[in-house]
């Protein structure tokens, strides 16, 4: 019992479901994905999908789900990258959706500044917000 008087108990803090944050992380996770896909062109992700097999019944299957570069190199040897959240580019400015990057080599760095510019916030606006189901109605939160 003494060693429970040197604790120092609270209430438990309620969990944050902001859809703001849920996207930041996705893109945060894409972001990094292209780093890892930089260093090692032959580096993928591996999901758990239900399949079902010759009997009918499902089994829980791991695949492997190859990652698609944002990057491309002209002739000239110029990189641009296209940030994408989903199948979306993201939009810099009107009509813009690449960002320059010169050299290959300086890849790492644009990444690097967009997690960041990520985690600060300061592409809250240019990602999707996510859009209402059609054909469900929606209800009406303050008559419920």
């Amino acid at each position: 019992m003494n060693m429970l008087k040197t604790l120092t108990f609270i209430t438990a803090p309620t969990q944050v479901n902001d859809p703001t944050v849920r996207r930041r992380g996705k893109l945060i996770e894409r972001l990094e994905q292209q780093k890892a896909l930089f260093s090692n062109p032959a580096h993928h992700i591996t999901e758990q999908r239900w399949v079902k097999d010759e009997n009918g019944t499902k089994q829980l299957m791991q695949k492997q789900k190859r990652i698609r570069r944002w990057w491309r190199t002209d002739l000239s040897g110029n990189t641009t990258l296209v940030v994408r959240y989903g199948a979306k580019p993201l939009e810099f400015e009107k009509g813009k959706t690449a960002i320059a990057i010169g050299d290959k080599a300086g890849l790492l760095d644009v990444l690097d500044a967009l997690i960041s510019a990520t985690r600060s916030g300061e592409l809250d606006q240019l990602i999707p917000k996510p859009q209402p189901l059609r054909g469900l109605p929606q209800r009406d939160r303050k008559t419920g």
